[in-house]
């Protein structure tokens, strides 16, 4: 972490030759990244990030939910390439219903092609999340002047997160689901 204050930490008070980390008392944003989902083996944090990266532990659906709905971002990191080639993630559309947007690359954006602001974050694929995450927090563009060309306008700032354009949102993802299953059972009338 280059600059740690920028997140919301400083070197631990207990033990600051030790590079750890701890939130900076009254700070109003500070950064955690939440692990969620299964995982086959233990993850192992740096002794600097222990305070910043968080394991909910195995929940039941409540619980995920409410763990969920408290992020600002959901960040896909998916054990393999078969997220995005050949099986489905439910965790991005439990990030719809609870009403977090995913920070996406083109590739999140080609296979979940009903992710749509506010629901998304679009990132240029040569950007890594944590520095995606480090413009959103600062409130600099994700996108240089020399790719907006290549991305539709209202993909190019991040979203305004309030009620009334998720509610849009989900009304016309619902609309097309509907749709999609009167299709599906007119063929089979």
């Amino acid at each position: 972490m280059a600059d740690p204050a920028a997140w919301g930490y400083r070197p631990s008070s207990f033990d600051p030759a030790s590079g750890a980390l701890e939130p900076i008392p009254g700070h109003p944003d500070v950064f955690s990244l939440h692990l969620l989902g299964f995982r086959a083996e233990p993850v192992e944090v740096p002794l600097a990030l222990e305070n910043v990266v968080l394991f909910p532990g195995d929940t039941d659906y409540r619980a995920y939910f409410d763990d969920l709905q408290s992020m600002d971002l959901l960040v896909p990191a998916f054990a393999s390439e078969t997220y995005l080639e050949s099986k489905t993630s439910s965790s991005i559309p439990a990030g719809v219903l609870a009403g977090v947007p995913v920070l996406a690359s083109s590739r999140h954006l080609a296979v979940y092609d009903y992710l749509r602001p506010p629901a998304a974050i679009a990132h240029p694929t040569d950007m890594t999340e944590v520095e995606a995450i480090r413009r959103l927090r600062a409130g600099e563009p994700l996108w240089s002047a020399a790719s907006e060309a290549l991305v539709p306008t209202d993909w190019l700032a991040p979203t305004t997160q309030d009620a009334d354009s998720w509610e849009t949102y989900r009304s016309g993802l619902y609309a097309a689901n509907e749709a999609a299953w009167a299709r599906v059972a007119a063929r089979l009338s």
